[in-house]
């Protein structure tokens, strides 16, 4: 059966985007990831810096896409393209790669936890102190009653 670009396809091939010119076909395959919106909350952002390796595109400069992906320098476009498969096989290749990365973020979570407690713990134990007479004098300065 013939398709809609007049390629053959068979009835049980699924259909798929299939550009008309080779351009399009290579800059579909191989360059940066583009993001649209700066305000979401990404998968391990806690993790990654998705400018690293994507290029990241507000939401109303969405009709703007292809001069903006222009604008961008080839080295650079090389560069995101290198940092993404890295991050892509690094947090979202298989299962393993991403509970990896769940797991990563919870433990940075649960760090920046403790250090919190443990911060309040000190400013609590340094309240709870016994003053010796200068502290106490300077308290008393302070508060007007000496």
């Amino acid at each position: 059966m013939a398709g809609r670009n007049g390629d053959e396809r068979r009835g049980d091939e699924r259909r798929r985007f299939r550009p008309r010119n080779r351009s399009t076909r290579a800059d579909i395959r191989a360059r940066a990831q583009v993001v649209y919106g700066d305000d979401w909350v990404l998968p391990f952002s806690e993790l990654l810096d998705y400018r690293d390796f994507a290029v990241v595109i507000r939401e109303e400069d969405v009709l703007h896409t292809a001069n903006i992906l222009r604008a961008v320098p080839p080295g650079r476009r090389d560069a995101l393209q290198a940092a993404g498969r890295a991050a892509f096989l690094r947090y979202f290749a298989t299962v393993d790669a991403r509970l990896d990365g769940l797991f990563a973020v919870l433990a940075r979570r649960r760090r920046a936890r403790d250090e919190t407690h443990t911060v309040a713990r000190t400013i609590a134990a340094s309240w709870a102190a016994p003053c010796d007479d200068d502290e106490l004098a300077l308290l008393r300065r302070a508060q007007g009653q000496g």
